[in-house]
């Protein structure tokens, strides 16, 4: 009994003690000493009794601003919103112009922006920024909220048409269903799934296959990338589907927190993932990759030190020497002071899909874009609009390469009837709006021996022949020979496909006036020095009627250098042909006369000249009709032939 009086007494003089060293808004003695019972109860974790106590003690004085402030911080943990907002509510309305309470408008204000709710944000903001003598952080604030309200109001009375459909449960088989991927032919999806939570709840990758007109049942991707006891999440594919890079941790090699691996499919099977190396890897957190349709840039988050805020945006190049290069920032124009996370780098190389919490949106993390352009690279990243963002948090979209569908992930809190958290993957037709680029289409086929029609290991190049970039570069399966190559309309490419021992093989696709441009398939037939054929040099062009070389012709010509080059025991005949059009005498010329010019460069370039020879044949080995103008113009051509 002496143990419990001395407890309780004890008790009494210290909310005595809190009574006389605290000034309280309210004066009223009962409200004060329940008060302070409440907190005894709360420093005790009694946190059912210590609620009702301070509850009691708002009602026995509904000025008491102490009492529904600590309310507002107990039901913050519970995450009991209604409540918060209740009791800030009660603050302000009893003390609308105290200074000492300014701080609440805030609070407030940023749980309605929370949830959305804009239009009853706006009056505590505006309040907020009347008062004399506050913190500028919080009118700096007020300022910033109310010019994003101001930009959420233009965005949501005109949003983007899209009608969003949750896939089938053949792909949202698991409780989390995250970061959809496709390849550039949208014949395979990888992503994300996890069933539970905590810290025994393991990510893995997972694949699925669009086969007659619906997606296979998702499959773990490979025994060989996803384990048992480490999570491997956030994976991206090339637009081939042979190359694969994804974020892990807890594994015996990792660098840091989280750390980028890659992995190399060979005909059917993965090969064991590699740590990605210091270069693009940190002791800090490195995570959710975008790979490149070609396979030869990936973009990621990294919080890592010397960026421009928390989280910003990198990307790493693989070099002529198959090295990855040291990650560097993408810069200011896409990453800001707050966080930027989930980059999803489109087919065309030239759109940036990523998501942020700095800048103007909606709030939490909105998705942004970017274009590049040739003279300023990655401009200014725009916020993407409404619905696609919302109040909430939003992650990676992926749009299709031929900017027809787009893919996302939406989060489900718990609900009454489902007291477990979900996410699941939804598709949508893309609106006009989206199609911020031109689409791309692709080439995809296999590359084999003319004469043994065995694959060959190539090289396949996609050259911008306005430019002369080296748009993509990609090896062809070392099993199966299999390729793809994405192409974008409106521009002019040349295909290039090079093995060591072999005539390269070259190919035109002129897109620049081409709309709805279709997948092609090209299987390639690579023809070996020792065979002594001749291929078509279908990228070399001359001015009409004359035998001055085109300049977008030096893409295709360097590559005979180089072939000259690497194998000088060989000898080829250099061979101009025409059309049917004019004189025998005058084609026999001009064709003559050209072949000379395609000599000529190649001598200026280094080749000896006793490599070479040349010869107009004039229209004397014509290939196609010339009763078509699609076939006069396959008959203008320059020929290599190994002698």
């Amino acid at each position: 009994m002496k143990s419990i009086i001395t407890i309780t007494l004890f008790v009494f003089t210290i909310l005595s003690s809190l009574a006389q060293s605290n000034n309280y808004a309210t004066k009223n003695k009962k409200a004060i000493k329940v008060y302070e019972q409440g907190l005894f109860a709360l420093q005790q974790r009694d946190f059912d009794n210590g609620l009702v106590l301070l509850e009691q003690a708002t009602r026995i004085d509904p000025g008491f601003a102490e009492a529904h402030l600590r309310l507002a911080k107990e039901y913050k943990m519970f995450r009991k919103t209604d409540l918060i907002k209740s009791h800030l509510t009660a603050v302000i309305s009893s003390y609308p112009d105290v200074l000492k309470y300014a701080g609440v408008y805030k609070d407030l204000a940023s749980l309605y922006l929370s949830e959305g709710a804009y239009m009853d944000a706006k009056p505590l903001l505006d309040k907020l920024e009347s008062f004399t003598g506050i913190n500028p952080k919080y009118i700096d604030f007020a300022r910033f909220e109310k010019e994003r309200i101001q930009f959420v109001e233009e965005q949501l009375a005109h949003p983007l048409n899209i009608d969003p459909k949750m896939m089938d449960r053949s792909i949202n088989f698991y409780q989390f269903n995250s970061n959809p991927v496709l390849t550039a032919d949208r014949t395979t999806m990888i992503y994300s799934v996890k069933n539970g939570h905590g810290k025994y709840a393991h990510e893995n990758i997972v694949i699925s296959y669009f086969e007659n007109g619906t997606w296979t049942e998702p499959k773990g991707i490979s025994d060989m990338i996803n384990s048992q006891n480490t999570s491997e999440g956030f994976a991206s594919i090339s637009g081939d589907g042979k190359k694969m890079v994804f974020a892990a941790a807890d594994r015996k090699d990792c660098m840091g927190r989280v750390d980028l691996y890659i992995s190399y499919k060979k005909g059917a099977l993965w090969t064991k993932p590699v740590n990605m190396g210091k270069w693009v890897n940190s002791g800090a957190w490195d995570s959710e990759p975008s790979i490149s349709a070609d396979g030869r840039t990936i973009y990621f988050s990294s919080d890592r030190k010397g960026g421009i805020g928390g989280r910003d945006i990198y990307k790493t190049i693989l070099n002529d020497e198959e090295v990855w290069q040291q990650a560097v920032n993408l810069g200011t124009e896409i990453n800001t002071e707050q966080n930027e996370v989930t980059p999803i780098i489109h087919a065309d190389g030239r759109t940036l899909m990523y998501a942020s919490d700095g800048g103007v949106g909606f709030g939490g993390y909105d998705i942004f874009y970017s274009l590049w352009t040739i003279d300023r690279g990655w401009v200014k990243g725009k916020n993407i609009g409404a619905p696609l963002n919302t109040s909430a948090n939003e992650g990676a979209l992926y749009i299709t390469s031929d900017y027809q569908k787009g893919y996302y992930e939406k989060y489900f809190k718990p609900t009454q009837n489902d007291q477990n958290p979900h996410s699941f993957i939804f598709e949508f037709d893309l609106p006009d709006e989206l199609k911020l680029n031109k689409p791309c289409t692709y080439s995809k086929g296999k590359v084999t021996d003319v004469v043994t029609e065995e694959s060959v290991v190539a090289t396949v190049e996609l050259v911008n022949l306005s430019s002369g970039l080296v748009e993509q570069k990609v090896n062809s399966d070392s099993v199966n020979g299999s390729y793809l190559v994405v192409l974008r309309e409106g521009e002019e490419y040349g295909v290039f496909v090079e093995a060591k021992g072999y005539l390269f093989y070259s190919q035109n696709f002129n897109f620049s006036s081409s709309t709805n441009v279709q997948p092609l398939a090209l299987d390639v037939k690579l023809i070996p020095l020792s065979a002594k054929r001749e291929i078509v040099l279908p990228n070399v062009f001359f001015e009409t009627g004359s035998y001055a070389l085109m300049s977008k012709s030096h893409t295709e010509l360097n590559k005979v250098v180089s072939l000259l080059q690497l194998n000088k025991e060989v000898k080829v005949e250099i061979s101009g042909h025409t059309d049917n059009v004019g004189s025998t005498t005058d084609n026999a010329k001009l064709s003559q006369l050209r072949a000379e010019e395609v000599k000529k460069y190649l001598v200026t370039k280094g080749v000896a000249a006793t490599q070479i020879v040349t010869k107009g044949y004039g229209s004397t080995k014509s290939k196609f009709s010339n009763s078509t103008e699609d076939g006069r113009a396959k008959n203008r051509r320059i020929e290599l032939k190994v002698l």
